[in-house]
């Protein structure tokens, strides 16, 4: 009978797959694919290589040229951690196939988000919580003074455009926001000692991430990675507004606020970080969790997630994000005995 398509979960896979190899040649990733479904992934990787993606959300974005072996193919960065080299194998009559020598892990991990279920994005399916944006759990928050600070185009709209369907409570005093870009090199501007500190929420490019640990202080209340969809940005504006992070230090290994869980009862999705690749790897689940779970920072070094929805949640985020990313995840339903902090408000 043969596998089914991991894309569209309809069709029969015919030979048509993504595979992915590591640049260490220590994993390949190859997913089965319907020969349509490998035809679009193989014309969107195309398009977003050439950044031609209008209406795909959080697609990544090309910046500058591609002149070197070692750029990835679809954003032209130099890679910040393993490489690798990917290809959409497609057979008659899908169309032709694509190739990239190079590929940064994000980028990658993107690919094979699409190919490990693409009913999203090809608009045959709709996520719970992200489905027509009119129909989004969204909270309910006071009205926000917004200032941007943020270079890239798209991700500028994006803020106007989601902080203007955000519902507020009238009569209330609004609250002032920033909205920063961390840029990848350069100065960033830090309030001074004795100033006050303003409220900011960052969008952090993979190219910035390393930055991380030297630039968080006390004003930032969130952090949220570029590319990023729309409920992402929302779970961010809520953290930043409701203030729960004022309660506890940066972890800057991790760039997560330490946290204490002892008074949440709801299941957690602990995972285990690769050692020395932790920050990478707290960009990517950041990068590809749901916009509206919240992250935190064990004092054991692990990465707990709390995720909206209960137990079904749970078990679902851990198994997706846990294959997805290759990180050991398990669903805790009891916190364990030491002070933490409530991550549900």
């Amino acid at each position: 009978m043969g596998a089914m398509c991991t894309c569209c979960r309809e069709r029969r896979a015919d030979g048509s797959l993504l595979r992915l190899h590591a640049s260490s040649g220590a994993r390949v990733r190859t997913t089965p694919l319907c020969g349509l479904c490998a035809r679009w992934l193989a014309g969107l990787a195309r398009d977003a290589a050439r950044g031609a993606t209008p209406g795909l959300i959080a697609a990544p974005q090309p910046h500058g040229a591609l002149v070197f072996e070692d750029q990835c193919g679809l954003c032209r960065a130099v890679p910040w951690s393993e490489t690798w080299s990917a290809e959409v194998v497609t057979g008659f009559p899908a169309g032709p196939s694509w190739r990239a020598a190079t590929l940064c892990q994000p980028c990658a991990t993107w690919l094979l988000a699409l190919a490990t279920d693409g009913r999203t994005a090809q608009g045959a399916a709709a996520r719970r919580a992200e489905a027509e944006y009119g129909s989004w759990l969204q909270p309910r928050l006071p009205p926000l003074a917004l200032s941007l600070a943020v270079g890239e185009p798209a991700a500028a709209r994006l803020v106007r455009e989601v902080v203007g369907r955000i519902t507020v409570s009238e009569g209330e005093q609004p609250v002032p926001l920033l909205v920063r870009e961390v840029p990848a090199t350069g100065p960033i501007e830090l309030p001074r000692a004795r100033e006050t500190v303003p409220r900011e929420l960052w969008l952090v490019p993979a190219r910035a991430v390393g930055r991380l640990p030297d630039l968080l202080h006390d004003g930032v209340a969130d952090w949220r990675t570029l590319p990023l969809t729309p409920q992402q940005l929302v779970g961010g504006i809520e953290l930043a507004v409701r203030e729960w992070c004022a309660r506890s230090s940066w972890v800057p290994a991790l760039a997560l606020r330490l946290v204490d869980l002892s008074a949440v009862q709801e299941p957690l999705v602990i995972f285990d970080l690769p050692r020395g690749a932790e920050l990478e790897s707290v960009w990517l689940l950041r990068r590809f969790a749901r916009g509206q779970d919240a992250f935190g920072a064990l004092p054991d070094g692990r990465v707990a997630l709390l995720p909206r929805g209960g137990e079904a949640a749970a078990v679902a985020v851990a198994e997706r994000l846990g294959a997805l990313l290759g990180l050991t995840a398990r669903v805790e339903r009891k916190p364990q005995a030491g002070p933490r902090l409530d991550l549900r408000c």
